[in-house]
């Protein structure tokens, strides 16, 4: 398991005028493998806590199987 944090500063010049704004980040991940090595398991995500993208959020998750090494051959 990881856990982590990050602020983003962001600056931006225009022809209005210039932007400049920030974002708060805390993201994690989780890894397992089965004991029987069969099946695999990933999720991670990522939460925009305070700032710009306040509230917006990114989620994954993946499941994956290992079928053997005949499987697929011809």
């Amino acid at each position: 398991m990881k856990l982590g944090a990050a602020f983003q500063m962001l600056k931006g010049e225009f022809v209005s005028g210039n932007s400049s704004l920030y974002n708060l980040i805390f993201h994690g991940e989780y890894r397992n493998k089965t004991r029987n090595q069969k099946w695999d398991v990933e999720l991670y995500g990522s939460l925009y806590s305070a700032g710009f993208n306040s509230g917006n959020y990114d989620a994954h998750i993946s499941l994956k199987r290992f079928v053997g090494k005949k499987a697929g051959l011809c």
